[in-house]
């Protein structure tokens, strides 16, 4: 990547306070998959689902199978994997909510900054 250039990258954080956040993300990462990320996350926002199979029906609008979905989010498949991986980032971070932007610069470390730190 370029100097003075940005990269801006998706992480999983579902918080424990609500009821499908967890299962929303692993439906996140088998529609990135698919390539349907972005899509997935647009109509997550127009629809403001509430339940595990409203993620199941945005992911097949994704072309991701429900069955497909349903299967996958009782294995320890690499949905799974990625979720936590991104959850321990989080908790090492100390992030304690949502949206939180990571501020990554080469030969510092990692570090979690506010929108106003970033302008």
């Amino acid at each position: 990547m370029a100097q003075g250039h940005l990269r801006l990258v998706f992480r999983n954080y579902p918080l424990a306070g609500h009821p499908y956040a967890f299962a929303a993300a692993r439906i996140a990462e088998m529609a990135a998959e698919r390539g349907a990320f972005w899509r997935f996350m647009d109509i997550w926002a127009d629809t403001r689902p509430e339940t595990v199979a409203d993620f199941e029906r945005i992911a097949d609008r994704c072309g991701v199978r429900r069955r497909l979905v349903e299967a996958r989010l009782k294995s320890g498949d690499e949905s799974l994997r990625l979720v936590q991986r991104d959850m321990a980032t989080g908790q090492t971070l100390r992030i304690n909510g949502v949206p939180a932007l990571i501020l990554i610069e080469p030969g510092r470390p990692a570090r979690v900054v506010s929108a106003a730190d970033v302008g």
